[in-house]
């Protein structure tokens, strides 16, 4: 009986939010994610409302897990998996977790593709890929639409809030550059056209800048201006 109450013990610690995300942490460049560790780690601490969505956290344990193979942690894999699944349609229509929800969306794709999964890895592929374009991630920085299109209204909503300061807008720009490097790998493995469009056309040329290290978003003088100008420099450039 202690044998098996020591074991609980032990499963349970092992099954926490804080030493689930210190195993996925430094393992999390193996699916191509990046964000600001600080502030992740931050959100453990705050009321619900205020942390990331549980579809990013239930992906982010899911991957942890999926890392800890062969150890008793991947047993909690259909667990984490199924809490990430579930929680997809409570983000979708929130646009304050759009972000959360994208992320999410591609840690789910490659767990699916390195499981061999290749259908569901596919379509969680194409997800992250069409809500990026959908909410504008390949255009961030960039001056909003002029009013009064056909689409106006339809476009009204659709659009992120400005973000709190460069490091929010350097997760953003991050999350786009993820989501594209899936986007285009996997349309080659996978034989099948990419989702994001590679054109010139104003409502779907890519004017986010190019990816930056964390670093360089909190770094004095590095602000949403700078992101601005950077964008239109590629424009430019390109």
């Amino acid at each position: 009986m202690l044998y098996v109450a020591l074991w609980h013990a032990a499963n349970y610690y092992a099954l926490t939010p804080v030493h689930s995300l210190e195993i996925f942490l430094p393992r999390r460049h193996q699916c191509g994610f990046e964000l600001h560790v600080g502030r992740l780690r931050e959100s453990l601490t705050r009321p619900p409302p205020e942390r990331r969505h549980p579809v990013l956290m239930n992906s982010i344990y899911l991957w942890a897990c999926y890392m800890s193979r062969p150890g008793s942690l991947s047993d909690h894999e259909p667990l984490y998996l199924s809490r990430a699944l579930a929680a997809i349609p409570d983000a979708i229509p929130n646009p304050s977790k759009v972000v959360d929800l994208i992320q999410a969306q591609c840690i789910l794709s490659i767990y699916f593709l390195s499981n061999g999964r290749l259908l569901e890895g596919s379509y969680h592929a194409s997800c992250a890929a069409s809500l990026a374009i959908q909410w504008g991630l390949h255009q961030v920085g960039s001056a909003e639409a002029t009013p009064g299109s056909m689409l106006g209204e339809w476009e009204s909503s659709f659009v992120l809030d400005p973000p709190a300061d460069a490091i929010e807008q350097g997760e953003r720009i991050l999350t786009f550059w993820q989501v594209y490097e899936l986007d285009r790998c996997w349309s080659v493995a996978l034989q099948r056209p990419s989702i994001i469009p590679d054109s010139k056309h104003p409502r779907t040329t890519i004017t986010t800048p190019w990816p930056q290290r964390m670093e360089e978003y909190e770094a004095v003088g590095f602000s949403i201006r700078n992101v601005r100008l950077a964008g239109c420099l590629i424009t430019n450039i390109t």
